[in-house]
């Protein structure tokens, strides 16, 4: 009996020395390095530049570009774009911004640039006009206003789609003040001009070619409202996007108003809020 008690005591002695040294240790989770990291959202895919011109010196300020402009950049920013927002710049500050954002937009599969101010067309070519414009002569625009194209010429880098949305087809209040060439060949139309970009680009009128858009009667104009309601609704292809806004627009302004898109979207399909099934499958694949 005092053998059983003493061959039992040592037992558990021996069990409570081995269970005091054995190893405590604890599984944790890997983690990557900082330098492999990966970002499994949207943003570095998607770029977006926002530039609403508001405050013209010798125009007069416009009311909705600086509301319409931060409106947009939220909601390009909560879907998941890596948005640059600028306001009321002038004409070499836009030279430097359009400058800088190609720098951004090289890599990317997908940008965007929104502008919102004045804009105008001169013998088929569209101008996109800077806060501290004047133009006394229609010569003056290569000097004091923006080609439209240099925007698309500026995202040359990016991968798949080039979108440029231009909500600029507002009445032209420089016509009077311009100095027209008598007999010549120079004519200033309303609206905009149409355009033919290639493959992989697109352009967003917030009115067809010829014709102007309208700033409602609210804070925003019924184009920039249109836009942010349909990027926000889930799984809408860019396609059925674009004609949901002109749906949209023409009923607010009792058909008065008809955006225009131009170009041709790649064969694949893009959206700004994606289905959540393709959502989930995206970030699935960015993780290690």
């Amino acid at each position: 009996m005092l053998e059983f008690v003493f061959f039992g005591f040592l037992f558990l002695s021996l069990l409570v020395c081995i269970l005091a040294y054995w190893p405590k240790t604890t599984r944790k989770p890997a983690r990557l390095p900082a330098s492999r990291a990966v970002q499994t959202g949207p943003a570095a895919q998607r770029v977006a530049l926002v530039i609403g011109n508001a405050a013209y010196k010798a125009a007069g300020p416009l009311r909705n570009p600086a509301n319409d402009a931060a409106m947009v950049a939220g909601a390009l920013s909560r879907l998941g774009f890596d948005v640059v927002e600028k306001h009321d710049l002038g004409v070499e500050q836009m030279r430097g911004v359009l400058k800088d954002f190609e720098d951004k937009a090289a890599g990317a599969e997908w940008a965007l640039a929104y502008f919102s101010g004045h804009g105008m067309e001169l013998n088929g070519k569209n101008w996109l006009l800077p806060v501290d414009v004047a133009l006394a002569r229609a010569s003056d625009l290569p000097d004091e206003a923006i080609p439209a194209e240099r925007v698309l010429e500026r995202l040359s880098g990016v991968k798949k789609l080039r979108m440029v949305i231009l909500d600029a087809c507002r009445t032209n209040p420089f016509l009077a003040r311009m100095a027209i060439n008598k007999g010549g060949t120079r004519t200033v139309a309303s609206g905009l001009a149409a355009v033919e970009p290639t493959h992989g680009e697109v352009v967003f009128y917030a009115a067809r070619h010829g014709s102007i858009a309208l700033d409602g009667s609210s804070a925003n104009s019924p184009f920039a409202l249109a836009l942010v309601k349909h990027m926000d609704e889930d799984g809408v292809e860019i396609g059925r996007f674009f004609r949901k806004v002109t749906s949209s627009v023409l009923t607010a302004t009792d058909n008065g108003q008809e955006p225009f898109v131009y170009g041709r979207i790649p064969d694949e399909d893009f959206y700004f809020k994606p289905p959540l099934g393709v959502a989930a499958k995206s970030d699935a694949l960015a993780k290690p």
